[in-house]
């Protein structure tokens, strides 16, 4: 069951991703499209809150607040990140976030990763930088991924990210993964709302018209988002949130295989080296569940 929904998360980051940058080119603001998927799920969610036991922790709350916070702040560094990022570099970038996340998982959760687990999660890492290598260039422009304002973005995002995940497994070992998602959105909603409150009318005007010209694209971008949260608790609740974390980098082998398949990218010796030491990291990941 893991696996699948692992398969699921990552397949529906991919599609969110994609229909998200669609957004982005057609003039949507980052701050806008979050705002309306925190919207739905809150609307969505509202109902269930007379049926569900509301949890009485303070580390719950506590929990829950930070990772909303985080998660907000972070989702809105992280498109617009994607809005000035090329989408395969996009994706490489993030495998990083293991480790911020290994560190903070240690201190908050006692979370201690096993020696095949840490080995794994390194492999993962390393080959999710080859990902950046091509044959022509040792490191691939890398040097200019590094100057760029999205790749300090993105960095920025993933950290947060990785501290917003963290408390998120923090909240489900209080309550469980439904509650942890509802509240995640209902705290994520003032996050965006205060962003959109603070925008120019003009902007916000723009954004409405645009949400109601591109409803189907609205929908693929938003949908695809919302479950894969709600798959990425899922994987959290079962395994460590770094080695969570070190397998959803695994989208990097899917963007790898469409830019071969369907965008014709032909220069790709180092990142099928990157391919094959990440799948070995992923054994050894899997060693050590």
């Amino acid at each position: 069951m893991f696996y699948l929904f692992l398969f699921f998360r990552i397949t529906l980051n991919q599609l969110a991703n994609l229909f998200q940058k669609k957004l982005l080119l057609k003039g949507a603001e980052p701050t806008f499209i979050l705002f309306v998927s925190y919207l739905l799920i809150t609307l969505i969610a509202l109902p269930s809150l007379f049926f569900l036991h509301i949890p009485t922790s303070k580390i719950f709350w506590i929990a829950i607040i930070l990772a909303a916070l985080c998660d907000g702040v972070g989702n809105i560094l992280l498109l617009y990140s994607l809005k000035i990022s090329d989408l395969s570099v996009f994706g490489a970038i993030g495998s990083y976030k293991p480790i911020p996340a290994l560190i903070l998982s240690l201190i908050v959760l006692g979370e201690i990763p096993s020696g095949n687990g840490s080995f794994g999660i390194l492999l993962i890492i390393l080959g999710s930088t080859f990902l950046l290598k091509t044959n022509t260039n040792k490191l691939a422009g890398f040097t200019l991924i590094f100057r760029s304002i999205g790749f300090w973005i993105k960095i920025s995002a993933i950290c947060l990210f990785a501290v917003g995940s963290v408390y998120l497994k923090l909240a489900i070992m209080e309550s469980d993964v439904i509650i942890t998602f509802i509240f995640w959105a209902l705290f994520g909603l003032p996050i965006t709302s205060i962003v959109i409150a603070a925008a120019r009318e003009q902007v916000v005007i723009k954004n409405i018209k645009l949400l109601i010209k591109n409803r189907t694209l609205y929908f693929f971008a938003i949908f695809p988002y919302l479950l894969m949260q709600l798959f990425t608790l899922y994987v959290f609740k079962r395994v460590f949130v770094a080695y969570s974390l070190a397998f959803f980098q695994l989208q990097n082998l899917v963007i790898l295989f469409f830019a071969y398949k369907y965008l014709g990218e032909k220069d790709i010796f180092y990142k099928l080296i990157g391919s094959l030491i990440m799948i070995c990291g992923v054994i050894f990941l899997s060693l050590s569940m």
